[in-house]
């Protein structure tokens, strides 16, 4: 900034009006310019009298000297005064001071000459007509034009000089003066307006230019807050991580009361907080606060419509949820998380000011939400196949654990077992198909860590196991309250139990069925995910194989035990070659066969009854 120089200082107005201002610099010009002839006539008077003095001419010069420095003297002083009264402004006093002691100067000299000066002194005697009308207008030059008009006539009249001449020269003078005066004022008045107009043109263009460069450095500071988001949630493919670095970045970077991350349930019903900051974050969290989809809420709304909703001033919204963890929230915006065209959740972000989020901002705050939400379904992703790899790479183990085992209940006992520790599951049942009695049996099963009694059968259809063996199709319910197809047997082992959600999947090789597997998670935990389903038929058509070769194998030595036992009875009555001992030894035979029961053989004749029969005990 360039520094001002001591007369620019010494010559500064202090006001704040521009027409004063203006007017101003034109008496501080006029009253300097006329300071410089006085100077001058002064020097050159002097310069005149050390002449006179040094060579003893002499020269008529009108005035002495001692008269000439009395009046520069006098001028000088008032012309001080003046200039110190309009750098404060006070134009009016400077400029009748200044031209009252100008044609006070001018009687004086008119006195002491007795009107010999009378050229000179009438064209003075014009120039405070002419400044006061310009610069105050035409009210304020009268007394001047009655000075002129009046007074200096009188005084030529005194004088023995004619006065007519100079009162009518001087009042066309005057008029002319006035009519130009005016002339000027109005000329000078319309390009004031004029220049106020296109001040105020300029004033308003620098509004809306200053607007337009701090709305664009707002929204660059806004996309570079959004872009270190984004950097952020970049940075992360750990869900719980990604939510929580970003949520607390949101609100320290764009300097926001609260932030949250909600998702949806599996349901799609549900908007479950996930991520919140601050200890009242916590609380929401260990709560499990959610809202409805489509609900009276902001969150709701956005959810329900995929479309970004504002609350300028939450006290007069019809839609903003109330919060009592969150009382000075005064504005509120909540985006929707949509990535690859689904609805992942919302961001909720609230304000203690009220209209804190403006119209263009949204774009941006979208922009960030998208590549937020991209980034959790890129999380969500990794963290599902990463644990469908952990949940595949234990199926070979499971079907090696139930090969081992020593009979089909135990190879069961392992199924259920290992599938209720991968799904995290509350409890889990086997039932096996019998064929033979058209029966469900119950052949394994734990509830809470605790086994449950084998031998219960169903009937098909009967039932959660037996509508699901009679469909043959994988089932998944999320909420078993709802499900409106319980049987009276399913209602005493699972109704009654605190159930949330529940998978069935039907176990058969081929086309021959087996039987079902269904495991159950208690309230409080989330519903079965369609990635679960899906392992969960990856191992019941691995463990139908193991199971049907178990029952194969189970049969097989059923019949070698039986066919043993027949050649053993056989080999011994063999040895009898009497009939009555054959008879008893075969009855004793039986008899520990069927668990030392007591067995009788009748023999008939053709022509004999059973009353008459032979029989041997």
């Amino acid at each position: 900034m360039r520094q001002r120089s001591w007369w620019e200082r010494l010559l500064t107005i202090y006001t704040d009006d521009p027409q004063t201002q203006q007017d101003g610099r034109l008496l501080q010009t006029l009253i300097i310019f006329l300071l410089l002839p006085t100077t001058l006539a002064f020097f050159l008077r002097a310069v005149v009298a050390l002449i006179e003095r040094l060579t003893a001419a002499r020269f008529d010069m009108g005035l002495p000297l001692a008269t000439v420095a009395l009046t520069y003297l006098y001028n000088l002083t008032i012309t001080v005064i003046c200039l110190w009264l309009i750098r404060r402004g006070r134009l009016m006093p400077a400029l009748h001071l200044y031209f009252s002691a100008l044609d006070l100067i001018l009687l004086a000299i008119l006195l002491a000459t007795g009107g010999q000066q009378l050229l000179p002194l009438f064209s003075l005697a014009l120039l405070p007509i002419f400044g006061t009308s310009l610069l105050g207008g035409f009210r304020h030059s009268l007394p001047y034009a009655a000075f002129s008009l009046i007074i200096i006539p009188l005084v030529l009249t005194a004088a023995g000089q004619s006065s007519l001449e100079h009162i009518i020269t001087n009042l066309v003078l005057i008029l002319a003066i006035w009519t130009y005066s005016e002339r000027l004022n109005h000329n000078v008045r319309d390009l004031r307006e004029l220049t106020q107009d296109v001040q105020t043109l300029a004033d308003t263009l620098q509004q809306r230019v200053d607007e337009q460069t701090a709305s664009l450095q707002r929204r660059a500071e806004q996309l570079r807050r959004s872009v270190e988001v984004g950097r952020a949630a970049s940075a992360s493919l750990d869900l719980d991580q990604l939510m929580h670095s970003t949520t607390e970045l949101i609100r320290n970077q764009f300097g926001f009361y609260h932030a949250s991350l909600f998702l949806l349930d599996s349901n799609r019903q549900q908007a479950i907080v996930r991520e919140s900051t601050g200890q009242i974050g916590k609380q929401l969290k260990e709560r499990q606060h959610s809202l409805p989809v489509g609900s009276n809420s902001l969150v709701g709304w956005a959810a329900a419509n995929r479309r970004p909703r504002v609350a300028r001033d939450v006290g007069t919204d019809p839609v903003h949820f109330s919060n009592p963890l969150l009382p000075e929230t005064r504005s509120e915006a909540v985006l929707p998380l949509i990535a690859h065209g689904e609805l992942l959740g919302v961001l909720d972000i609230q304000s203690k000011e009220v209209d804190a989020f403006q119209q263009e901002d949204l774009a941006i705050m979208q922009l960030m939400a998208d590549q937020l939400a991209s980034n959790i379904d890129n999380a969500r992703l990794y963290a599902e196949s990463g644990r469908r790899a952990d949940l595949l790479a234990q199926l070979p183990e499971i079907a090696s654990l139930m090969t081992q085992q020593a009979d089909l209940r135990g190879a069961l006992n392992v199924l259920v077992q290992r599938c209720m520790t991968l799904l995290q599951s509350d409890g889990a049942t086997a039932w096996i198909w019998h064929e033979d009695i058209q029966k469900l049996e119950l052949a394994a099963g734990y509830v809470q860590g605790e086994q449950i009694p084998a031998g219960v059968s169903l009937d098909p259809g009967e039932g959660l196991p037996g509508q699901l063996f009679q469909s043959n199709q994988t089932l998944r319910i999320d909420d078993y309250a709802e499900w409106m197809a319980q049987s009276t047997t399913a209602s005493g082992m699972i109704q009654d139990l605190d159930v949330m959600a529940a998978i069935a999947v039907p176990l058969r090789q081929s086309d021959h069925p087996l039987g079902v597997l269904i495991l159950t998670r208690d309230h409080g935990a989330l519903p079965y995910s369609a990635e679960e389903s899906q392992f969960l038929e990856s191992l019941a058509l691995l463990s139908s194989t193991t199971i049907r070769n178990r029952q194969l194998l189970d049969e097989t030595r059923r019949l070698a035990q039986r066919e043993q036992l027949v050649n053993q009875i056989t080999a011994r009555l063999q040895r009898n070659l009497e009939i009555n001992a054959l008879l008893d030894t075969a009855a004793d035979e039986l008899g520990a066969v069927l668990g030392n029961r007591q067995v009788q053989i009748h023999l008939f004749q053709p022509d004999q009854t059973a009353d008459s029969s032979v029989r041997h005990t």
